[in-house]
This record gives C-alpha cells, sequence and structure tokens, in this order.
C-alpha cells in the first residue's frame, strides 16, 4: 500500500498509565470517515474515533517507559479487512509526540503532524477516554482503498512499542457512496462494543497455483519397489 491519502483517527481507553508487553487495547469504533473531492476523487481527509464502553478506560504507556511514543515512536495504518497483501503502516515519528498532563505525559499523548503525504496524520491524541487520529490530504490510506467499503469491515490500528490500539468498523454504514463523505458510520454509545480480537490487517494471498496435493509431491511406495 502507498501512503497516497490521510486520515483522521480516533481511539480511546485508558485507565491509567501503565507499561505492559505485547498489549492489545480492543476499542470500541465509535466513528469513522473517509472522504474524497468530489471532482478530483483526491482523498481529502480520514477520521476514526473510539472511546471506552462507561465505567471503563483504556491503558496508555506510562512516561519514560519504552513504550513512551516520546521515545519509541509509533505508526498508524487503516485498511479494509480480509483485502490480500500488505497493508502499509504510517510512520509516526518520536519527535513529534508531546505529552499530556503535570508531569508531562500522566494524562496521555498528542502527536503532532504536517498533513503532508510523507507525514499525512496532523493530530494522535491518546487519552483515557478517547483515541482519535485526523489525517489529511493524499497519503493516509492506500491505493488499494477503493470506496464504497461495503460490505467490507474496515481495520483501524495503532501501534506504540508493545501496544497495539485496533478497532473495527463493519456494515451496514450511515453513508456509503463515491465521492464526497463517501463512508461514515456512528453507533449509538449503548450499542457500541469492541471487536473480539483485533483484526488481521495482513492476511497471506492466494497461492498462485493452489497448494500442491500430496500424491504429486510423494511417490506411491509400490512405485520405489522394484
Amino acid at each position: 500500500m502507498k501512503f497516497t491519502r490521510l486520515a483522521p483517527v480516533v481511539f480511546g481507553l485508558v485507565l491509567i498509565p501503565f507499561t505492559a508487553s505485547a498489549v492489545d487495547v480492543l476499542m470500541p469504533g465509535r466513528t469513522g470517515l473517509v472522504r474524497f473531492g468530489e471532482l478530483s476523487g483526491v482523498l481529502k481527509s480520514q477520521k476514526s474515533i473510539s472511546k471506552p464502553v462507561k465505567g471503563v478506560s483504556f491503558p496508555f504507556p506510562a512516561p519514560g517507559s519504552a513504550d513512551d511514543p516520546r521515545i519509541a515512536g509509533g505508526t498508524y495504518r487503516r485498511c479494509i479487512i480480509g483485502q490480500a497483501g500488505p497493508c502499509e503502516k504510517i510512520p509516526l515519528v518520536a519527535g513529534q509526540w508531546v505529552g499530556l498532563g503535570n508531569p508531562s505525559g500522566v494524562k496521555g499523548y498528542k502527536y503532532r503532524g504536517l498533513g503532508t503525504p510523507s507525514d499525512p496524520c496532523k493530530t494522535v491524541t491518546i487519552k483515557r477516554n478517547v483515541v482519535r487520529a485526523i489525517c489529511k490530504g493524499d497519503g493516509g490510506i492506500d491505493d488499494d482503498f477503493v470506496l464504497p467499503v461495503a460490505p467490507s469491515s474496515v481495520g483501524d490500528e495503532l501501534i506504540l512499542g508493545s501496544m497495539r490500539y485496533c478497532n473495527q468498523f463493519d456494515p451496514p454504514y450511515t453513508k456509503d457512496g463515491e465521492t464526497k463523505q463517501i463512508w461514515k458510520k456512528k453507533v449509538k454509545k449503548h450499542l457500541v462494543a469492541p471487536p473480539l480480537s483485533c483484526p488481521d490487517l495482513d492476511p497471506a494471498p492466494p497461492p498462485p497455483y493452489g497448494s500442491a496435493s500430496k500424491a504429486f509431491v510423494k511417490p506411491a511406495a509400490s512405485l520405489l519397489r522394484e
């Protein structure tokens, strides 16, 4: 996938900062948007918002830990689930993250990007009650991201060190067209639920000629006898 379009994204589930190894944070997808120019057909913006269910909050890296994005940096991507082939990750470099709160980082983190093809995500915010990313312009989505999306599902993934934040948007979508405000879904608060596991955004492509039968790989024992 190429960095050819941008997208806003939001995630959230944080109780208190903590550091853990290989942690998947499953987030309810609240709002998702992909918007192309009505005449140009070029991606203008992308958004994904996740918020925790009532009484729950999202974990985020402890300040100064190995997962602190100011140290480790991060990546973000949005992909059509089940689409064969690689789904490229957008780098979120360490030097553009800032800590929130006092002391810095106790309330989460915020990424400040340029909104250019090589740095499409303008902002990515991680707090106890929301994870949000907003990207604009060409560079935030792979070239293979074709709209309308339905009947496919869409997955967002944000990685900070060993922590992976993910959500999943499933059809039907409130709007699903081919031009402006092409893809969007909103779910009422009491209906929001996180995915059971992080979606597979790197499905293996099918073998070019199918799988070979054992009959063609291993000769029959009778053929080896004289």
